[in-house]
């Protein structure tokens, strides 16, 4: 499977809705990237999107970034595979407004549950 190509991420669609995300080492993900992102969901899955957000790297998001996103309805579900310890209490504090957010320690077990939603 080969990958989309953002300015700041690469892409991956492994089938079922599903849009898998390895954003590059030391981004701070901005409004304008989060639209990038948006775009590449409506050319390669159908919406609602399902995001597996693979945090392999260490990156952030603006707070305007985060507003944006809380408030997206174009995704169902986000999944997020945490690598460290810090990543997984900030996501503890994220409550978004119009999908389900799950962490994971494993990529299998979130794909797993993506797949059964």
């Amino acid at each position: 499977m080969e990958p989309v190509r953002l300015s700041f991420a690469d892409l991956y669609f492994p089938g079922d809705g599903i849009a898998e995300s390895f954003v590059d080492e030391g981004i701070n993900v901005t409004v304008e990237m989060y639209r990038e992102l948006l775009e590449a969901f409506d050319q390669h899955t159908p919406r609602p999107t399902k995001l597996l957000a693979n945090r392999k790297n260490s990156y952030s998001f603006s707070f305007r970034a985060m507003q944006f996103a809380n408030n997206n309805t174009s995704l169902q579900a986000v999944a997020v595979v945490e690598r460290s310890f810090a990543s997984r209490i900030i996501s503890r504090f994220v409550k978004p407004k119009h999908y389900i957010l799950k962490s994971f320690d494993s990529r299998d077990d979130a794909l797993a549950w993506l797949r059964s939603l």
